[in-house]
């Protein structure tokens, strides 16, 4: 922001050395402040690629209707000239950070590109039920991030990252399809025990009675 409102004052000195703006005249600071409103917008419009929501903040900050048009003008051209040259800010945080992003325009070279060129002709996979055993084959066998999940009829379920594999082992979050029926059969005992309790209680109040 500092640097646009610095290239807008440096436009309007320039102006004035070129006899286009009259130092003397007594608009000359509010058009030196014009030039610097100018200035800032159209070098925020080119670093944050920003549109609306940016002349939206200038307006707020310059409380000047007049300056909407000029604004919209330098920040669309800023804008556009920020592309031809790099990306935007928010654009390099996000790949700073490695996230995924999808951007709006393909490459050229990767526009006739299918997900059948790149890939490996056997996959390495996991199954949705899988043992330890071949869990740590697969792990050990090489230094993949992530693994697709199959399900029982081969059917892609999913991906999971390598490093989930490695918590649920380390948890020993195993999957017991048997643990499901046994804590219900658990259940219903504990439920039957407590059933003929309460009702030998109150037969017994009832006798007493």
């Amino acid at each position: 922001m500092i640097i646009g409102c610095t290239l807008g004052n440096i436009l309007s000195l320039s102006a004035v050395e070129f006899n286009l703006i009259d130092a003397n005249n007594d608009d000359y600071i509010a058009i030196r402040k014009k030039y610097i409103i100018l200035g800032c917008a159209a070098f925020m419009g080119g670093y944050t690629r920003m549109t609306y929501s940016l002349s939206v903040i200038m307006m707020e900050t310059t409380q000047d209707l007049s300056l909407f048009i000029p604004i919209m003008l330098a920040m669309l051209i800023g804008n556009q000239t920020g592309y031809l040259f790099t990306r935007s800010l928010y654009e390099r945080a996000t790949r700073g950070k490695q996230l995924p992003i999808i951007t709006d325009k393909i490459p050229l070279t990767c526009r006739e590109l299918r997900a059948g060129d790149i890939m490996a002709d056997n996959p390495v996979y996991l199954n949705a039920i899988d043992t330890v055993k071949n869990i740590q084959k697969v792990l050990n066998g090489n230094n993949h991030h992530a693994f697709p999940l199959l399900d029982a009829k081969g059917e892609l379920l999913g991906i999971v990252p390598r490093n989930f594999i490695i918590i649920l082992i380390t948890q020993e979050a195993w999957y017991n399809p048997g643990s499901i029926g046994s804590s219900g059969a658990k259940d219903n005992e504990i439920n039957k025990s407590e059933g003929s309790s309460h009702s030998r209680s109150s037969n017994r109040k009832v006798s007493k009675s």
